[in-house]
């Protein structure tokens, strides 16, 4: 009787130890899987940063220039504000 109470828990025990092994392997598959998709993930969110840093530089270069140009067209304006009685008074006589 104990000898076959052994095997029937020695059976038992290796039916729970091959489940446990396919579920094991289960879940190392979808880890790995899970892996692969969070490092595309990061991946190509580690690509849209770097585009939007060079699209941020790239406008920020703009403004620069964007200002620079503002800045000549402003001291044009006062420079003409400042002559136009001056010249004003030339076309006179």
């Amino acid at each position: 009787m104990d000898i076959q109470e052994g095997k029937h828990d020695e059976e038992y025990a290796q039916k729970d130890y091959e489940g446990a092994m396919g579920d094991a392997a289960t879940k190392r598959s979808d880890d790995s899987k899970l892996m692969v998709e969070k490092q595309g993930a990061a991946a190509e969110e580690q690509s849209n940063l770097q585009t939007a840093r060079t699209d941020a530089a790239t406008k920020r270069d703009q403004l620069g220039i964007t200002q620079g140009k503002m800045d000549d067209l402003h001291m044009d304006c006062d420079g003409l504000l400042n002559d136009y009685d001056e010249r004003k008074t030339n076309r006179a006589t």
